[in-house]
């Protein structure tokens, strides 16, 4: 479950003026279910997932999830971190979930099959299209375990 209560993020800018990107957000989406948030360019979607995501900090209100958030971002580059997909999706195992050499590789090539990227295993990361890309970003998130799944500009890049 995430439960959004009275989320607020407000930005200053060099003139002390306060611009507020999101104000007073409240939702709550139960277990289970598929969500599509949709709005203009700059509204604040993004922004709203990387809350929810815990990867910034609200001004106001609160974010509570029922399990630990993935959020694969709108540019799968921004992602991928190491040469090969399999060492990019090991590197997450290796580095947060602290498994073994053995263990993260056995994970990644699983985590791989299930978005279809086993034959690009050892292909060099920057060589994928940008659907195999994002395929990668979600595969790195899956492996990690993360039963809530957040993708932000969910439809761009796909193959």
């Amino acid at each position: 479950m995430i439960e959004v209560r009275n989320l607020c993020k407000y930005f200053r800018n060099s003139d002390s003026l306060i611009t507020k990107a999101l104000d007073d957000i409240n939702l709550v989406i139960p277990d289970g279910q598929c969500v599509l948030i949709a709005g203009a360019n700059g509204s604040g979607k993004s922004l709203l997932m990387r809350l929810i995501a815990k990867l910034e900090k609200p001004t106001k209100g609160s974010v509570e999830t029922s399990e630990d958030v993935g959020l694969v971002f709108q540019d799968a580059d921004a992602q991928i971190l190491a040469d090969t997909p399999l060492e990019d999706v090991m590197f997450g195992l290796r580095r947060n979930k602290k498994l073994s050499k053995d263990e993260a590789k056995a994970k990644a090539l699983k985590a791989l099959s299930d978005v279809g990227l086993s034959d690009k295993a050892n292909s060099p990361s920057h060589f994928l299209s940008g659907g195999e890309k994002r395929r990668l970003a979600v595969a790195s998130v899956m492996a990690l375990g993360r039963k809530i799944l957040i993708l932000d500009e969910v439809y761009i890049n796909l193959d």
